[in-house]
């Protein structure tokens, strides 16, 4: 049975500075975000307070320099490192020959 893949989660390009972190294996953009496999291995969140996450020399080049973030900051600033949204659902527009010969009617009505 094939997948269906038309509505499949677009997968982001990721920084050098992420992929050091994250690797650079394709990933959906949730799952990035998401990623605790590397905050959880070397211990980097905080024990009191769990939504605070401290940067290592390879999270800081992600956190933008800064020591520890948020968990509501570092899902803005790991967004930063991801190319933009191109958007899942592509829309066709089709246009027929008699569009263009309507237009042409309308700008020399203008």
């Amino acid at each position: 049975m094939k997948k269906n893949m038309k509505n499949a989660p677009a997968v982001p390009e990721i920084s050098a500075a992420l992929a050091e972190v994250i690797g650079s294996t394709p990933i959906p953009r949730s799952e990035v975000t998401k990623n605790w496999e590397y905050i959880k291995a070397n211990n980097l969140q905080d024990a009191s307070n769990r939504s605070i996450i401290y940067a290592d020399a390879k999270l800081k080049a992600v956190f933008d320099g800064k020591d520890h973030v948020n968990i509501f900051e570092m899902h803005e600033l790991v967004s930063a490192h991801l190319s933009p949204e191109t958007g899942r659902f592509r829309q066709e527009v089709r246009i027929g020959p008699g569009f263009f010969r309507q237009l042409k009617r309308w700008q020399t009505e203008t």
